[in-house]
């Protein structure tokens, strides 16, 4: 079991209660328990997928669903992405199709999700910790290349989350690689759709 990951901060040091992670910056994930941070890349693709539903293909919103369910299992379990393998490799070759293009940001974060869950269950094995922070920051950089996402509200979202999820977790004393017991997703506030804005106009180059 690796035990090894480096963090800019003690955690002790961190700024506690509501807002604590907007005030602690990108460093706040890092210090979740592992499963917990593939949570929060879980948790904004529900959202974005509840946002984008009635412009979406069934089969995109059905892959999409199964994939939000197999990653929390994962985090229910510790582990277990084994057993997905059929559907995470289905999914993550969505990124590579040419086909809506306007899609192309939820893609991204669906990939980059997977990635994250991925990189926790080899995590207990090798010294990769910080990459499941990597790939769920980087699912949420896919995601604001939508027009219509508003990062600001991203990062607000993902600060609730990191707080919500760092309290649950202290209060069940989850370990850094152990797997989500009950009563930190019965502490997580319901997940609603992103709100999304007009696509920012492009302006005539004479104006």
């Amino acid at each position: 079991m690796s035990r090894s990951c480096r963090h800019d901060r003690d955690p002790a040091t961190l700024p506690q209660g509501a807002g604590a992670a907007l005030l602690a910056g990108d460093g706040a994930l890092g210090h979740l328990p592992l499963w917990a941070q593939v949570l929060v890349a879980a948790r904004m693709l529900q959202r974005a997928a509840a946002a984008m539903q009635a412009e979406l293909p069934a089969s995109l919103n059905d892959r999409i669903a199964a994939v939000g369910s197999a990653i929390q299992d994962c985090a229910r379990d510790g582990g277990g992405v084994h057993r997905q393998r059929a559907l995470f490799d289905a999914a993550m070759a969505l990124r590579d199709t040419e086909a809506a293009a306007r899609h192309a940001p939820l893609r991204g974060l669906l990939w980059f999700a997977i990635d994250a869950t991925r990189a926790a269950d080899a995590a207990q094995d090798f010294p990769i910790d910080a990459t499941v922070a990597h790939s769920t920051w980087q699912a949420m950089r896919e995601l604001v290349a939508d027009t219509r996402v508003v990062p600001l509200q991203l990062r607000v979202l993902i600060a609730g989350d990191i707080d919500a999820l760092r309290s649950a977790c202290d209060e069940a004393r989850v370990d850094r690689y152990a797997a989500l017991p009950a009563q930190v997703f019965l502490r997580l506030a319901p997940v609603h759709a992103l709100t999304l804005t007009e696509p920012r106009r492009v302006e005539p180059a004479w104006r």
